[in-house]
């Protein structure tokens, strides 16, 4: 199971109409383009990197059959991260200063930069996917940073899929991971997700 309480790809694309069981694949070390992060990678999955922004963001899919995987490192996230942290800074300032539960009450209505970032991860998928249902965001414990993590279930066209989709913010990036599959293979695949999910780290020149 994921391990909570510290520190993060996400998941689309898939075809109707494969009902071939998908069995859990071998997992080898990898390195993502650009070298934007480290994970393992399922072995005999296709898989297509794409290099963004210059060369600051890096992104790698990969499917067999229905399963899909996405993992993505790129600093724009952590940047956003980082003006969402300094504005819940300024706000934990102002609410020192206001009196009894007000006070208490805007520290509260604060989230951390990374709860806000898989909001809105989750909000993309939202329209992505039909009957899309988020499950509850969990804290995820990884050394390369802060991250939260949930359990999603969604219809692409007529196919019923069950996934994870991460966030975390570490270092210079924000890493994010979508990983899915259709109902029928979660049982085979979660497990194999979960340690696709604990591998993502800073690519070897990060």
């Amino acid at each position: 199971m994921l391990k909570t309480l510290g520190i993060v790809v996400v998941v689309g694309g898939l075809v109707a109409g494969c009902s071939k069981p998908i069995p859990a694949p071998e997992l080898k070390p990898a390195v993502g383009p650009s070298n934007a992060f480290q994970y393992l990678r399922p072995q005999g999955w296709r898989g297509e990197g794409k290099i963004e922004a210059g060369g600051n963001a890096g992104s790698i899919e990969l499917t067999s059959g229905t399963a899909y995987v996405r993992i993505g490192g790129d600093l724009v996230g952590s940047l956003m991260g980082d003006m969402m942290n300094a504005s819940n800074a300024q706000m934990g300032s102002l609410a020192e200063g206001l009196p009894g539960g007000l006070g208490a009450a805007v520290k509260a209505s604060t989230k951390p930069a990374v709860e806000r970032l898989h909001d809105a991860q989750g909000e993309g998928l939202s329209k992505k996917f039909q009957d899309y249902q988020d499950g509850t965001m969990k804290p995820l414990q990884s050394p390369t940073g802060e991250g939260r993590f949930s359990e999603f279930t969604a219809k692409d066209g007529s196919l019923a899929i069950h996934g994870y989709r991460v966030t975390i913010l570490g270092g210079d990036k924000r890493y994010t991971v979508r990983a899915s599959c259709a109902e029928s293979d979660w049982a085979t695949l979660k497990p194999v997700y979960e340690k696709i999910i604990q591998s993502v780290a800073p690519g070897p020149q990060n």
